[in-house]
């Protein structure tokens, strides 16, 4: 591993799977400990005595709120990764809004904090709910930078629509403009600023001075980890990983486990130490 100078995974799927718990309650580790300490046995317990410059982080669509004592654990307490893009942790620095840093957002400052505001709304005056005549919803009020509601599924476009009318019209067309997006997937939608995980790692890339190639990046959902791998230079994925994934893995010649989740994770470093 002596060209590798950065490994960062996604956590849900990768380092471990967890039942979310409702906010304002931290993540419940007590049921995945012992998938945690076998990370931090077997994967940085060994690099901290034979690759100690090499930089573990996370990179999810959770906040840094429902992650911190995760990377804890694990001791993956490197640059990471938060809210699909938008949050980033630099040790040196600490937690951060990536939107305050990229050139394509200068002009746009003042609607994403206008998208911020009416987060804040939608979410402490609880609106939603109340305009889907009793339908349970579960926001996700932890993430900072997102508008994210989960639901039953087959509910996408319904919930979708009445989230729409209640934009405003400055919201609506910095969506138009591609400022902001929206992610709709089964049983979800979120709403943040037009930023991804891959461009993400490029800006920490940048700011570490790492080249990508020097880069290994592990994820399982094409919808959420597409962009984080593409801006890496060696990829992989454990078994349980869409098959979309899988075949873009495959396709770039990168490392696929033929375990899942957290056995994926320390079988792809395994692995990972051969090449």
């Amino acid at each position: 591993m002596k060209q590798i100078k950065f490994i960062i995974s996604d956590i849900d799927g990768c380092i471990a799977d967890f039942i979310k718990p409702e906010f304002p309650l931290k993540q419940d580790l007590s049921e995945n400990l012992s998938n945690l300490e076998s990370i931090y046995k077997s994967i940085r317990q060994p690099a901290e005595k034979d690759f100690p410059s090499i930089l573990f982080g996370v990179a999810t669509a959770r906040s840094f709120y429902q992650s911190d004592h995760i990377m804890e654990a694990t001791g993956f307490q490197g640059p990471s990764i938060f809210e699909m893009g938008n949050v980033i942790f630099d040790p040196q620095v600490g937690v951060f809004n990536l939107f305050e840093f990229l050139d394509k957002f200068k002009k746009h400052k003042v609607v994403i904090n206008e998208f911020l505001d009416w987060r804040r709304k939608m979410f402490v005056e609880k609106i939603l709910e109340g305009k889907m005549n009793g339908i349970l919803l579960k926001p996700m009020m932890d993430r900072t930078m997102m508008v994210t509601y989960e639901f039953e599924n087959g509910l996408e476009q319904k919930i979708l629509t009445t989230l729409e009318s209640l934009m405003p019209d400055t919201i609506r067309r910095a969506i138009q403009e591609k400022i902001l997006k929206v992610l709709v997937s089964k049983g979800a939608i979120d709403i943040l600023p037009n930023i991804n995980k891959g461009e993400a790692l490029d800006y920490l890339l940048k700011i570490k001075q790492i080249d990508k190639n020097q880069v290994f990046a592990v994820g399982d959902s094409l919808h959420s980890d597409y962009d984080l791998l593409e801006s890496a230079g060696i990829v992989g994925c454990p078994a349980n990983a869409d098959i979309e994934l899988i075949n873009y893995v495959k396709n770039r010649g990168g490392l696929i486990s033929a375990q899942k989740s957290t056995a994926g994770l320390i079988d792809l470093i395994s692995q990972l130490k051969n090449l």
